[in-house]
Parts: structure tokens; C-alpha cells; sequence
């Protein structure tokens, strides 16, 4: 598995760490970039730490994080990947859902049919992506008032 933004920043804010920190939790970006919840897509989160400070705004966080050495490494490492590299969200729920669907047109045999252990298994995480977004959305609206 490729290297998430705790293990490179070493802050002890892992899924298995302190529970602060949103790129940590949140399991609706899990798999971008090749990473763990959203550990290769931290710059997303406002509030991340970088350095050991919280960051401020969304925006001047992101004008940081555009300069870490860490967003620079996961964006050198997935340019030549197939699904590329994506600096938004919405760009990366796009290529996750992307990735759903191939999944699902792979659930097709050749008659047509579709494999129901197979379509089971999707819908199982489907619905556990949709609760996952649901909380993390709940989750930070609470945590974006300042």
C-alpha cells in the first residue's frame, strides 16, 4: 500500500490514532490515490495538519498544501497511474464512482444475467459509502463553524 499523509507527516493521526482528523475518519475517499480513508488526499479537508499546526480557511490551507512535499509526491506518483491524479473531491468521488461502475459491468455473465453474490457485495458498499459521506458531511458542517 502506498504511503498515507499520516505515516510521511508522522502526527499520530491515523485511523488508528488521535481521532481529529478528517482525512483519518472519513472512509468515503478510501482507495483514492491508493490510500487509506482519505490519507493520499488530506489537502481536501479543511483543518488537516500539515507540520504540526492547524490550518486555517479551506482556501489558505489549500495554497499550503499546494506547496507540501507530500501533496507533491502523491501527485508525481499518480499522474501515470490509470485513473490519474485528481486535486478536488468531486474529482475523486468521479473516479470512484468510475470505478463502481466498471465493477458493476463486470457483475454481467454472459448471458446477461447478473451475478447476485457479486451485486450483494456492491450494494453492501454502496451503502456503507453513502452512510460514510452522510456522517462526514454531517461531521463537518458541525466542525466548519468557527
Amino acid at each position: 500500500m502506498k504511503k498515507n499523509c499520516w505515516d510521511v507527516k508522522r502526527c499520530g493521526r491515523g485511523p488508528d490514532g488521535k481521532k481529529d482528523c478528517l482525512a483519518a475518519q472519513d472512509s468515503t475517499l478510501n482507495g483514492v490515490h491508493g490510500g487509506i480513508n482519505a490519507g493520499r488526499a488530506c489537502w481536501v479537508y479543511a483543518g488537516t495538519r500539515g507540520n504540526s499546526a492547524t490550518t486555517g480557511e479551506f482556501a489558505r490551507q489549500l495554497k499550503d498544501c499546494l506547496r507540501c512535499d507530500f501533496y507533491k509526491l502523491v501527485a508525481s506518483e499518480e499522474q501515470s497511474t490509470d485513473c490519474g491524479f485528481s486535486a478536488t473531491r468531486l474529482g475523486m468521488l468521479r473516479t470512484l464512482q468510475n470505478e463502481h461502475q466498471s465493477r458493476h459491468a463486470a457483475m454481467k455473465k454472459e448471458d446477461g444475467s447478473i451475478d447476485a453474490n457479486l451485486l450483494a457485495e456492491f450494494a453492501q458498499e454502496v451503502k456503507k459509502m453513502m452512510a460514510d459521506t452522510n456522517a462526514a458531511t454531517t461531521e463537518g458542517e458541525a466542525g466548519s463553524v468557527r
